[in-house]
């Protein structure tokens, strides 16, 4: 009996373990996870992934007065993406009604970079540093923390509902740049202007609490750009949706990136 009931333990800790239940997070004295924590491991679960998927919705307004919050332009895009993790290989669409236009592109270690606008596909250019290059870029676009990692973070929070980790984080990032601007006739002198760039951001991260992989991030920034004293002021929501875990179709994505890269397949 007492093996029967050792054998039955060490079956229900497999399952257990499977379901993501052996991860082990240190709670706090309101039972919920420390914030940094629960960004490693939920980091480390998104890096044991093969493929995922992620579909976005982009909202962006610009202003002239930030206080007023009368948008002076704005405009949506909608995205989905599709990635394999070995070999590197991704599918992006991208959708922006405003401009009723679509952009689709492969970038692959494969078959390169190939672009789909203006009703054909380019490729390339067949350069092996702008494909790295590209598949870099790439990389860290798919990551739900890299907004995260370039934040200096103000405040992290942790809360739960229902099967879900509620992680909020703010933040901010200051950039300085010099460019050169405009010719002074009087001086005979380029002008030279310093462009400085402030976001302040906003990240809301829902994570399920057994698998710590993120279902959705909604990322919500307000830019101040200052061109030497000419400010600009733009606001940008973001929300990404996580899905297709281990379950993108690989073969069907390099199939479609052999075809954008080959000349013979450039009306398909």
């Amino acid at each position: 009996m007492h093996k029967y009931i050792m054998f039955l333990a060490s079956i229900m800790l497999v399952v257990l373990s499977g379901c993501g239940k052996g991860i082990h997070l240190t709670n706090d004295e309101q039972g919920l996870p420390y914030a940094e924590e629960l960004v490693e491991k939920s980091s480390e679960q998104i890096e044991s992934l093969k493929s995922f998927s992620v579909e976005s919705k982009y909202v962006y307004k610009s202003f002239e007065n930030p206080n007023l919050k009368e948008a002076s332009g704005s405009s949506s895009t909608n995205t989905k993406i599709e990635y394999v993790k070995k070999p590197f290989s991704m599918y992006s669409q991208h959708e922006s009604p405003d401009l009723e236009r679509i952009v689709k592109e492969y970038v692959t270690e494969q078959y390169g970079v190939a672009t789909f606008r203006d009703g054909q596909w380019e490729v390339g250019p067949e350069l092996e540093g702008y494909t790295s290059g590209m598949i870099e870029n790439n990389k860290k676009y798919v990551d739900p923390y890299h907004d995260l990692k370039s934040l200096t973070t103000q405040g992290m929070q942790v809360e739960q509902k229902d099967g879900n980790y509620i992680l909020t984080v703010t933040g901010n990032q200051h950039e300085e740049s010099a460019h050169e601007g405009f010719y002074d006739a009087k001086t005979q002198k380029i002008i030279t202007l310093v462009v400085t760039t402030d976001h302040q951001s906003k990240l809301t991260y829902t994570i399920n609490k057994r698998t710590l992989l993120p279902v959705e991030l909604i990322k919500e920034t307000e830019t101040t750009l200052d061109y030497s004293g000419d400010k600009k002021y733009s606001e940008l929501k973001v929300v990404h949706t996580y899905q297709d875990f281990n379950d993108v179709n690989e073969k069907k994505l390099l199939e479609g990136a052999y075809k954008a890269s080959d000349p013979r397949f450039s009306e398909w």
